[in-house]
């Protein structure tokens, strides 16, 4: 890339190089009685002295750019170099899409450091808040949905192999459906491909999933967010980030506006923006979470994402549609749902529906359905804690303490 030195090509020490004759180095000395003197590599020292010497005299040149490059390929780590990079950048005009490329370049072998995501997300800000989003392209991604439309609708759709061997089903290509290719400004396709990239390498990076959601926010780009969450949760249904980035997506953005969402289980609603109102938009999601809960019983993201969507913005579906729908799914009597009625989630979530259903009545010790209710739960709590769960026998007995009446 323009404006750093080529690790491929056989390193020069800056201490050799004649467009660098005229700065002093500052190295670092340890002293004689050190406790623990560090070993640098010969290079690691020689980079670094240059570069105290630029960042002290807060030199703006290529050269400084090309040196700020070469050290954080070296320490990644050094938040200083990484800010005056960042200072150079600006000050030089250099062209955005390679400054994000270089970074993708680094991050390839430290998806886990700090400093480039901050990078990334401040070149994105100020690009914001310059308003020059629009100089890298039209932000409308209509063509995505409307390729989504097509494909759904094209014979012979599969969901990836893999998956398609596990869950036994024909579905949809998620893959061509959400294609980057689609995205018209160079900046978002710049930043989802950079992201999906990282997080086909590691489903979990917290920083992937973290930078996505300011991605997501600034660009307003949650129907594309809704389908790709879909598509980590079809291939890897207990990826716990997809559930959380799937509750994201649906909390600040579909709830909030009431807006239905784009369906690639069966047919699409080709009107995306299209009102929906909250309760339907909770009853599809309560039917999607209980179709992967009889799928994997004992995938606690599951159950946390459809028991914490209901609590938050439909409490009054919690112990209804939801407990409905679990019980329906108990009356088919086959396999999965015999792992289902073993589950500790299961029963957990049975626990807290007695207690929900005894306290909605009069607080009457005499009430037989106030004690039936009541008994239920201390049963439930007992079987998790004697049986399905006891490891945590002690959590389960101080609920018990807590919330029953003995």
């Amino acid at each position: 890339m323009p404006g750093d030195s080529d690790s491929n090509q056989e390193r020069v020490p800056y201490s050799l190089r004649e467009e660098w004759k005229d700065v002093e180095p500052i190295f670092v000395q340890d002293g004689p009685d050190s406790i623990c003197p560090i070993s640098y590599l010969e290079e690691f020292k020689d980079t670094m002295s240059y570069l105290r010497a630029v960042m002290k005299n807060r030199e703006i040149s290529e050269r400084a750019f090309e040196l700020v490059g070469d050290s954080i390929r070296i320490h990644p780590a050094n938040y200083s170099a990484w800010l005056y990079r960042m200072e150079l950048f600006w000050a030089l005009e250099k062209d955005v899409i390679e400054e994000l490329d270089w970074i993708s370049d680094i991050a390839s072998e430290n998806p886990k450091n700090y400093q480039l995501w901050h990078q990334r997300q401040q070149i994105i800000e100020a690009l914001f808040k310059l308003g020059k989003i629009e100089e890298f392209g039209p932000t409308d991604y209509s063509a995505i949905l409307e390729e989504s439309i097509k494909v759904s609708q094209a014979a012979n759709t599969k969901l990836p192999e893999a998956a398609s061997k596990r869950l036994g089903e024909e579905s949809l290509d998620y893959a061509k459906l959400l294609s980057v290719e689609n995205f018209n400004n160079k900046l978002i396709k710049s930043e989802i491909h950079f992201l999906n990239e990282q997080i086909d390498f590691d489903s979990k990076n917290f920083h992937a999933w973290s930078y996505r959601q300011f991605v997501v926010k600034t660009f307003n780009l949650f129907e594309y967010e809704y389908l790709y969450t879909k598509l980590k949760i079809e291939q890897d249904i207990r990826n716990n980030s997809a559930w959380n980035q799937l509750y994201f997506v649906l909390k600040n953005y579909f709830l909030l506006n009431e807006k239905s969402t784009p369906e690639l289980n069966g047919a699409i609603n080709p009107n995306i923006q299209s009102n929906c109102d909250v309760s339907t938009l909770l009853i599809q999601h309560i039917e999607f979470a209980t179709s992967k809960i009889y799928l994997a019983p004992n995938n606690e993201s599951s159950w946390v994402f459809i028991q914490g969507l209901l609590r938050l913005h439909g409490p009054e579906l919690l112990y209804t549609d939801l407990h409905s729908k679990i019980a329906q799914i108990l009356s088919l009597n086959d396999k999965k749902s015999e792992y289902l009625s073993q589950s500790r989630f299961y029963w957990e979530y049975l626990a807290k529906y007695y207690l929900h259903k005894r306290d909605s009545l009069t607080s009457d010790i005499s009430n037989p359905r106030f004690l039936d209710y009541n008994n239920k739960a201390k049963d439930s709590y007992e079987k998790l804690a004697n049986s399905l769960d006891p490891i945590r026998k002690n959590y389960w007995n101080y609920l018990l303490n807590k919330t029953v009446l003995l």
